[in-house]
């Protein structure tokens, strides 16, 4: 009977080591992945999610008879990177 119980409570302790080894794991990555967050990793991120914000468009400009802008007007592509 004590070797039953000996065995049991073996098992239930082992189990919660094992428990407390995988949380102390996750806790770790989780520490280690926030320390990646930074201003320049959210932006880019963001960029990546949103590429409408990031990606040049073109647009081929045809002007019509009468029209008041020329191609003389320069179209500046801004950045944010």
């Amino acid at each position: 009977m004590y070797d039953q119980l000996a065995s049991c409570i073996s098992v239930i302790a082992q189990t919660e080591i094992d428990s407390c080894n995988e949380t102390l794991s996750t806790h770790n990555r989780v520490v280690s992945d926030a320390d990646k967050v930074t201003p320049k990793y959210n932006l880019d991120c963001f960029l990546q999610a949103n590429t409408v914000f990031s990606e040049q468009l073109t647009f081929h400009f045809e002007p019509v008879q009468n029209d008041p802008v020329s191609m003389s007007f320069i179209f500046v592509y801004v950045n944010v990177h």
